[in-house]
């Protein structure tokens, strides 16, 4: 999750065992998958047709939308500035291990490489031997820099101990894992306050690797990028192989997809941090599949196909869903709408592989539904004296053609009307109407009649109350508008005997319309998303038919109505948001908004680094942190910083918005070479380097006796403890048919003939009690011990195994790295010495290898030297004083990775020019000085067996 977890590294992590079933392996084979992005797929604009009427009496109750605007599933695009890397972090930054929780508990960590595809949330039971994990989040595809990764709903579970993991996938098809463990959901106990997060900083792990994938053997060069206070360094390559190495070399022999994992211990507590490595073997499966269909409409069906090639005997889908599938062609369905990164992982004999496809799964278009309330009218009619025609049938219909005084609504409005009932009384018998033939004349009508208009009583037809409407400001309230009506009047004559006579009647209803809509307006608000350098923009608007942003960078443009935008780096942008009214005029706003981007370099000079700010859009407030533990400012541009110790170390300058809330961070990781203090090297300093075996003739001598009489051989030796056996080339360079030069030790040869004999070789045999990582106390630990042992120790078991008369003992380098208390270490130490002796067995101790770190761990070194050389005085046994002969040497013969420096003549080069060099030499020597001097002097007459 790289330099797992900070600025250009660094993974801040706790991790468990490599998850060998579901990691991803690196795709060998180019595919026509399409990347991942966070880019929204497209905008779907419906526009609603202006051309519906809206009645005068109805009055909106809720504002009506200028348009409709359906989007696809909105994601926002975090881009780095262009100028500054995406920092690889990838970390669980709270709860840390140890916590206690309960209800819904925040997990706060990262997840970002440059390299990134999607992270998932996970948790599982601790221990986790069965390699369960379950999610907290279904795939996010926008990468988490020390912010909020997930909700997890501890309620759901029990109570029990349970770990943490982020996963984090990478487009090369590999991924990194970061664990916590030990975190105790306690929910229906009473429920406990929650465990405080720890104030010592744990120390974060990271490495890298020169190749991710290769044939094998793969040689895999691996190099420790981890910062912090560092005390133990321990790698597990997933194939069964460890190393204590700083930086050390693995060779993956037997294709398969391994995960290695580094722990860091220190005063803060443990991190750890995997990475995948495929070993494959020259025809490993390529992964790739189809689907039936890429976007849709959730819930979205998709049938997926399996198109690999090469023999693959096991497939592991991922749907980024919080789901998956281990069927050749699965279907799934996707319920919720989002970008999913579809993975395929293919496992055979000869390797894996990984593919990945994009699924859009879009929102159902949305219906808007306004409620409207319609308000009855009565018009107030004038009558107008009617003319009236007698015709035989007419047919009682009525048109209103209303001319709006709003230019909102739409020029045309039909309405039916109810026909209104005319009252005829006499008229006179001569009576010429003008709307019949002009010669008509009625006799058989009463003498006076005359014609009485009823007003109509008009019904209107609606709009119905589903419409749209996209014209009207929101607010606008209407009332009638005044129509022209033309009425037919059906009277009611009985006086009329051959003919039904009908009126024709125009009126002018009085009633008035108003219009009470609101001002067109522009204006708008933008506000930065803290921690990135995506704008909220809020449109403040009135009266807008349409939007047209400008978001000042060259480049932006958008017509959404509040858009959301990052930009590629900080800075001040002038936005300008351009709206157009129903009248087709536009009026402009502009607004200066300020994109703080936190922006700086470090230069390191020895112990001090300088640091300039780079920072853009104009913040007002700096906030610096020299990742130390100690060295903060608030300083614009900080007075050089030096460091007490050297090391790694994150500087962290998060910045201030103008509105005192909106943040932004940028970290950069600086390599600090300090100049340590000298501190006393203890009685290290003044202890010889080799023993007088001599003086201790009179303990030894017994010890031999005894064991002799028990059949211990006096020509095999045993050894026990840490990397300092446990190193290549250490012994191991003297076994027959390895080249040596003892130009500068030639009395040597000897001693490496004695253990070279026909019983076989002391110096290319292994141990029992070796591990590069153990402490004193793990050599008494039977837990510790190989199932050879049947249940005894590590070193009771080296020393039933070998049946050896000397036993060369080296513990401490760990212990001092972690910090072990000196009395309990000086415990185990005193009963190994016991447990050696009382088998009858000479234990020859060797003090620790200098540190030179002028800190806690040289302190630590210092105190278990004195805690060996009190041991082997008070046990009169005999003591190798390694600081003392590797301190003269040039960086006192230790590698950058902690181990021993080596000849390019090799390990056993003991000529003078390479002990005067070499830590491997000088040690070497050491060895078979110490060995020579107790056959001499202890076991002289013994011989070693017959040819």
């Amino acid at each position: 999750m790289g330099l797992c977890l900070v600025a250009v590294a660094v993974t801040a992590c706790n991790l468990s065992s490599g998850e060998q079933t579901e990691q991803i392996d690196l795709t060998t084979a180019p595919t026509s998958s399409a990347q991942a992005t966070r880019t929204r797929a497209g905008t779907l604009t419906i526009t609603v047709p202006t051309t519906l009427p809206l009645p005068s009496s109805i009055v909106p109750t809720q504002p009506r939308p200028t348009s409709v605007v359906v989007l696809p599933p909105t994601s926002i695009v975090v881009l780095p500035p262009t100028n500054t890397p995406l920092p690889v972090n990838i970390a669980i930054l709270s709860p840390v291990p140890g916590n206690v929780v309960s209800g819904n508990v925040q997990v706060v960590g990262a997840a970002a490489h440059p390299q990134f595809l999607q992270y998932q949330l996970e948790y599982g039971p601790d221990p986790n031997l069965g390699n369960l994990w379950y999610p907290v989040t279904s795939g996010v595809q926008t990468p988490v820099f020390n912010g909020l990764l997930g909700i997890w709903n501890t309620t759901a579970v029990q109570d029990a101990t349970y770990q943490l993991r982020v996963r984090v996938y990478l487009r090369d098809g590999s991924t990194l894992t970061t664990v916590v463990n030990n975190i105790r959901v306690q929910n229906r106990q009473p429920t406990p306050q929650p465990t405080a997060t720890q104030n010592v900083p744990r120390p974060i792990a990271a490495f890298t690797q020169n190749v991710t994938t290769g044939q094998v053997p793969l040689s895999v060069q691996f190099t420790n990028q981890s910062s912090g206070s560092i005390t133990r360094v321990f790698w597990n390559f997933g194939d069964g192989g460890t190393s204590s190495e700083n930086n050390p070399v693995h060779v993956f022999n037997s294709p398969g997809l391994y995960s290695v994992t580094l722990t860091v211990e220190g005063p803060g507590g443990t991190s750890n941090v995997s990475r995948q490595i495929s070993a494959q073997s020259a025809n490993p499966p390529v992964a790739g599949f189809t689907s039936n269909v890429t976007t849709g409409i959730a819930p979205l069906t998709v049938q997926f196909t399996d198109q690999s090639a090469g023999t693959v005997t096991a497939w592991a889908w991922n749907f980024s869903d919080g789901t998956g599938s281990t069927e050749r062609n699965p279907s799934h369905v996707f319920v919720t709408p989002g970008v999913y990164n579809v993975l395929l992982t293919v496992t055979g004999p000869s390797g894996s592989s990984f593919a990945t496809r994009q699924i859009v799964v879009q929102g159902p278009t949305p219906t808007f539904t306004p409620t409207w309330t319609a308000t009855p009218i009565t018009p107030t009619l004038t009558s107008v004296p009617p003319t009236s025609t007698f015709t035989p049938t007419v047919t009682p219909t009525g048109t209103f053609t209303l001319p709006p005084t709003n230019t909102n609504i739409p020029p045309t409005e039909t309405f039916t009307s109810v026909p209104p009932t005319a009252t005829f009384t006499s008229v006179p018998p001569t009576s010429t109407f003008t709307s019949v033939p002009p010669t008509a004349t009625f006799t058989s009508v009463p003498p006076t009649e005359t014609f009485t208009s009823v007003p109509p009583t008009a019904t209107f037809t609606s709009i119905p109350p589903t419409e749209t409407f996209t014209s009207v400001p929101p607010t606008a309230t209407f009332t009638s508008i005044p129509p022209t009506a033309t009425f037919t009047l059906a009277p009611t004559n009985t006086d009329l005997p051959t003919a039904t006579p009908t009126a024709t009647l125009t009126e002018t209803p009085t009633a008035t319309a108003t219009n009470t809509s609101i001002p067109v307006q522009v204006g708008f608000t933008a506000q930065q998303q803290n921690g990135t350098l995506t704008v909220n923009f809020t449109n403040t608007s009135t009266g807008a038919v349409s939007t047209l942003w400008n978001f000042g960078d060259g480049v932006g443009t958008s017509s959404e109505v509040n858009p959301v935008y990052t930009y590629s780096q900080g800075g001040t942008y002038t936005v300008t948001l351009t709206i157009t009214d129903a009248a087709n005029q536009q009026q402009a706003a502009q607004v200066q908004v300020n994109v703080v981007q936190a922006a700086f370099t470090a230069q390191a000079n020895g112990a001090t680094v300088t640091v300039t700010n780079a920072s853009l859009g104009n913040p007002v407030a700096y906030s610096w942190d020299f990742g130390d533990g100690v060295g903060t400012s608030s300083e614009t541009n900080p007075a050089p910083y030096t460091y007490a110790q050297s090391g790694q170390y994150t500087i962290r300058l998060t910045v201030t918005a103008a509105d005192g809330v909106t943040t932004h961070t940028a970290e950069q990781i600086v390599d600090v070479q300090a100049q340590p203090q000298p501190i006393d090297p203890g009685q290290a300093g003044t202890t010889t380097v080799q023993p007088n075996i001599g003086a201790l003739a009179g303990a030894l001598q017994p010890l031999y006796s005894n064991g002799a009489s028990q059949g211990r051989q006096a020509f095999s030796f045993a050894f026990a403890g840490d990397s300092t056996f446990g190193q290549s080339g250490i012994l191991d360079a003297f076994a027959p048919g390895t080249p040596t030069d003892l130009s500068g030790s030639p009395d040597l040869q000897a001693i490496i003939d004695w253990y070279n004999n026909a019983a076989g070789s002391s110096f290319e045999r292994g141990s029992f009690a070796v591990n590069n990582g153990w402490r004193a106390a793990d050599l008494l630990n039977p837990g510790l011990a190989a199932p050879e042992c049947g249940g005894a120790t590590p070193i009771q078991c080296e020393i039933q195994q070998s049946n050896a008369s000397v036993i060369l003992i080296a513990v401490g380098y760990n212990d001092a790295l972690a910090g072990t208390d000196i009395t309990a270490f000086s415990d185990a130490l005193n009963s190994i010495i016991q447990t050696a002796t009382t088998n009858n067995v000479i234990p020859v101790l060797f003090t620790l290898r200098p540190s030179t770190d002028g800190g806690a761990v040289e302190q630590a070194t210092t105190a278990i030297n004195d805690a060996i050389i009190s041991a082997a005085s008070a046990n009169n046994v005999p003591l190798v004083n390694l600081w003392g002969a590797l301190d003269p040497l040039a960086d006192n013969g230790i590698a950058g990775d902690g181990s021993f420096t080596t000849s390019p003549g090799g390990a056993g080069d003991l000529s003078a020019g390479a002990l005067s060099t070499y830590g491997t030499s000088v040690v070497n020597q050491a060895v078979l000085r110490v060995l020579n001097d107790l056959r001499s002097q202890i076991f002289p007459d013994a011989a070693p067996p017959s040819p």
